[in-house]
């Protein structure tokens, strides 16, 4: 990813309270995490057993950005689908394109990011 804190610098233009939670696939999160200048909080495949460190109240409470690798798959439409069901709040729901970080002619990568507003 070029921009890895881009869905993180766009919260702060969206939200008045502070970044914390980052949901999504573990390599997603990992690497926008690893990149952070911040303590970011990590919500792996939006599954509070996979996450004994955080629980999904908080997640709605302190809002999160939600990012996912899109592959062009039925998994992908039913898995963004499922989370507009669970978290109907969301909000800012966009699909960006980077150009993978190679000499090789490859395709952009594509994600689908969108933001959970604070609850709390």
């Amino acid at each position: 990813m070029r921009s890895p804190s881009g869905p993180c610098g766009r919260w702060r233009a969206k939200s008045s309270s502070p970044l914390r939670i980052v949901a999504g696939d573990r390599w997603t999160v990992a690497g926008l995490i690893a990149y952070s200048q911040r303590g970011l909080i990590p919500y792996f495949s939006w599954d509070s057993k996979r996450n004994p460190w955080l629980h999904a109240d908080e997640v709605e409470k302190d809002g999160a950005v939600f990012v996912h690798r899109l592959k062009d798959d039925t998994y992908d439409t039913a898995l963004i689908r499922d989370l507009k069901a669970r978290y109907p709040t969301l909000a800012h729901e966009q699909t960006v394109a980077l150009p993978p970080l190679s000499t090789a002619s490859l395709a952009p990568i594509r994600f689908w990011i969108a933001y959970l507003p604070p609850q709390g």
